[in-house]
């Protein structure tokens, strides 16, 4: 890879003044300092004008990331971080042609991450790990939406939401309750688990199941805990 700052310039990396990896928890309220990405805010008609030019493009990423062992969107590439910073930069400028100011500085966080992910492991992750940083990214816009919500600033919280629908373009489709719940049930069967103990070796095998697909490991461990509790 070599030094890290030439390895952002072949990137192409937006200036951004949020490190999108390291985002607490709390960042609904950090984002309130960063003047700057209010003004993506000023109409939300341009969300709705934007998701035209660039949605698309995020369907055939999301189908290509529900492909299993699907290799790449470039031949001859890697199925790695590459191929959704592509994507990224892709969609970015078709938002920044449309004027979409929402989606592009949703996309511009989602690119930082990706970089940073990059250098924070010293070499490319391969697509899962990239979509884990897609994941992460989702989680803390829902974490933020709650706490606007409660503090009853249902503005900021519609902020958050918009944010979330574009990164979740490029997550593949979640597991279904229904189809979670039938692997659940199909490994304690299999594995004849019978009490709170057999929690780890079920976990293992749902999530072997469930390789490449989007699933939350906290939902499938409540789950598992309250079957084996049963």
């Amino acid at each position: 890879m070599g030094r890290q700052g030439g390895g952002r310039r072949g990137l192409g990396q937006d200036s951004v003044s949020l490190s999108a990896c390291s985002v607490p928890a709390c960042a609904a309220t950090q984002r309130l300092l960063h003047a700057p990405l209010d003004a993506r805010f000023r109409g939300q008609d341009q969300c709705v004008a934007g998701a035209r030019v660039v949605l698309p493009a995020h369907r055939r990423l999301a189908h290509h990331a529900r492909r299993r062992g699907s290799r790449s969107l470039v031949p001859g590439a890697r199925a790695d971080i590459m191929n959704i910073l592509d994507q990224v930069n892709t969609d970015l400028t078709a938002a920044l042609r449309a004027r979409d100011q929402v989606t592009a500085s949703a996309l511009r966080l989602l690119k930082t991450a990706l970089t940073n992910k990059r250098v924070e492991l010293k070499h490319d992750p391969d697509e899962r790990e990239a979509l884990q940083v897609v994941a992460s990214l989702v989680k803390q816009r829902k974490e933020a939406i709650d706490q606007f919500a409660a503090a009853g600033r249902t503005d900021l919280a519609d902020r958050e939401r918009r944010d979330a629908a574009v990164l979740e373009h490029y997550l593949p489709a979640p597991v279904s309750s229904e189809e979670l719940a039938r692997v659940v049930d199909e490994a304690i069967g299999e594995l004849a688990a019978s009490s709170p103990r057999d929690l780890g070796a079920v976990m293992k095998l749902v999530m072997t199941r469930l390789a490449g697909r989007f699933v939350d490991g906290r939902t499938v461990n409540e789950l598992v805990r309250t079957r084996l509790s049963g």
